[in-house]
């Protein structure tokens, strides 16, 4: 029982460091680039009531028009493929599913080989490729009725 706490203690330490490593991270992407920033001027802007349109003050711009979308595009992207994973892997109840070691990856290769060797148009190999990209969703819809 009283391993159990332990290793309980220790998880929830690790999911707090993981989360508080997600601002960290963060602002030190705020900060570098080729026009570097430094920490406590990305905290100020932050705290400042200034908008962000301001033609005098290109650390605004850079922060608030490049760097901090990309970064919150990043934080959004890393989130759907951790959720595509887990349910990729609950689907299957296999902890090591992933699309290349069940086969999936060769799917796309082929499908842009084929494109290659039938020199098609550009809007007929999409309409090729439409097709074939709804193969999958049809096979789990079918899957998903049984």
């Amino acid at each position: 029982m009283r391993e159990e706490t332990r290793k309980g203690r220790i998880f929830w330490i690790f999911v707090l460091a993981l989360l508080l490593l997600i601002p960290i991270c963060s602002l030190i992407a705020l900060c570098l680039g080729p026009f570097r920033i430094a920490p406590l001027r990305v905290i100020e802007e932050f705290l400042s009531s200034q908008k962000a349109g301001s033609a005098q003050d290109n650390v605004r711009r850079v922060l608030f028009y490049i760097r901090l979308p990309r970064i919150l595009m990043s934080l959004v992207a890393g989130a759907g493929l951790a959720t595509a994973g887990a349910a990729f892997q609950s689907l299957f109840g296999n902890p090591l599913a992933t699309p290349d070691t069940l086969g999936w990856q060769t799917g796309p290769l082929s499908e842009r080989r084929g494109g290659f060797s039938l020199d098609l148009a550009e809007w007929e190999w999409r309409s090729v490729r439409c097709a074939w990209d709804c193969l999958p969703f049809c096979w789990f819809l079918h899957s998903a009725k049984e």
